[in-house]
Protein backbone atom coordinates (compact mmCIF):
# COMPACT_ATOMS: atom_id res chain seq x y z
CA UNK A 1 0.00 0.00 0.00
CA UNK A 2 0.92 3.76 -0.23
CA UNK A 3 0.50 4.41 3.45
CA UNK A 4 0.90 2.24 6.27
CA UNK A 5 -2.14 0.09 8.41
CA UNK A 6 -1.80 -0.27 12.11
CA UNK A 7 -3.27 -3.77 11.60
CA UNK A 8 -0.09 -6.30 11.18
CA UNK A 9 -1.26 -8.05 14.62
CA UNK A 10 -4.42 -8.55 13.32
CA UNK A 11 -3.44 -9.46 9.68
CA UNK A 12 0.04 -11.29 10.54
CA UNK A 13 1.49 -9.68 7.54
CA UNK A 14 5.16 -8.48 8.53
CA UNK A 15 5.15 -4.75 7.48
CA UNK A 16 2.21 -2.05 7.89
CA UNK A 17 2.42 -1.25 4.26
CA UNK A 18 1.48 -5.04 3.17
CA UNK A 19 -1.99 -5.83 3.44
CA UNK A 20 -4.24 -8.98 1.68
CA UNK A 21 -5.59 -8.49 -2.15
CA UNK A 22 -9.53 -8.76 -0.86
CA UNK A 23 -8.29 -5.65 1.89
CA UNK A 24 -6.88 -3.65 -0.84
CA UNK A 25 -10.25 -4.17 -3.19
CA UNK A 26 -12.37 -3.12 -1.07
CA UNK A 27 -10.15 -0.17 -0.50
CA UNK A 28 -9.33 1.10 -3.94
CA UNK A 29 -12.91 0.46 -4.98
CA UNK A 30 -14.55 2.83 -1.76
CA UNK A 31 -12.09 5.27 -2.88
CA UNK A 32 -13.21 5.89 -6.05
CA UNK A 33 -17.11 6.06 -5.06
CA UNK A 34 -17.56 2.49 -6.15
CA UNK A 35 -19.55 0.40 -3.29
CA UNK A 36 -19.19 -3.24 -4.99
CA UNK A 37 -17.71 -6.59 -4.81
CA UNK A 38 -15.56 -7.55 -7.86
CA UNK A 39 -14.54 -11.09 -5.86
CA UNK A 40 -16.78 -12.30 -3.19
CA UNK A 41 -16.14 -15.95 -3.32
CA UNK A 42 -13.76 -17.68 -5.27
CA UNK A 43 -13.99 -17.96 -8.90
CA UNK A 44 -16.38 -14.95 -9.42
CA UNK A 45 -13.72 -12.54 -10.58
CA UNK A 46 -13.30 -11.77 -14.23
CA UNK A 47 -10.44 -10.90 -16.12
CA UNK A 48 -11.40 -7.49 -16.82
CA UNK A 49 -12.56 -6.56 -13.20
CA UNK A 50 -8.75 -7.78 -12.74
CA UNK A 51 -7.78 -5.55 -15.29
CA UNK A 52 -9.93 -2.78 -13.93
CA UNK A 53 -8.98 -3.05 -10.49
CA UNK A 54 -4.84 -3.39 -11.28
CA UNK A 55 -5.07 -0.31 -13.25
CA UNK A 56 -7.17 1.45 -10.30
CA UNK A 57 -4.83 0.27 -7.63
CA UNK A 58 -1.59 1.49 -9.90
CA UNK A 59 -2.99 4.72 -10.33
CA UNK A 60 -3.93 5.45 -6.15
CA UNK A 61 -0.19 3.98 -5.68
CA UNK A 62 -0.67 0.63 -5.08
CA UNK A 63 1.30 -2.26 -6.16
CA UNK A 64 1.54 -6.08 -6.32
CA UNK A 65 3.34 -7.69 -3.39
CA UNK A 66 5.21 -11.23 -3.50
CA UNK A 67 2.52 -14.00 -2.75
CA UNK A 68 2.62 -14.58 1.38
CA UNK A 69 1.21 -17.29 3.30
CA UNK A 70 0.57 -17.89 6.94
CA UNK A 71 2.60 -14.01 7.41
CA UNK A 72 5.69 -15.71 5.20
CA UNK A 73 6.44 -14.92 1.67
CA UNK A 74 6.06 -18.22 -1.05
CA UNK A 75 9.39 -19.21 -2.44
CA UNK A 76 9.57 -18.81 -6.13
CA UNK A 77 10.44 -22.78 -5.90
CA UNK A 78 6.79 -23.80 -4.32
CA UNK A 79 5.47 -21.73 -7.25
CA UNK A 80 7.29 -23.37 -9.49
CA UNK A 81 6.30 -26.69 -7.66
CA UNK A 82 2.88 -25.75 -7.75
CA UNK A 83 2.36 -24.39 -11.22
CA UNK A 84 4.35 -28.15 -12.98
CA UNK A 85 1.53 -29.81 -10.54
CA UNK A 86 -1.59 -27.89 -10.90
CA UNK A 87 -1.32 -26.33 -14.50
CA UNK A 88 -4.89 -26.60 -14.92
CA UNK A 89 -8.27 -26.64 -12.99
CA UNK A 90 -9.26 -30.00 -11.77
CA UNK A 91 -6.28 -31.54 -13.12
CA UNK A 92 -3.33 -33.04 -11.06
CA UNK A 93 -0.14 -33.97 -11.89
CA UNK A 94 1.67 -36.73 -9.94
Amino acid sequence: MPFELGITYYTGLPAPTLIYGCFAEAMILAMDGRYESYSVGQGRITPEKMETILARALARGFRPAPPYRGGKPISEESLALFAQRYHSPGEVRP
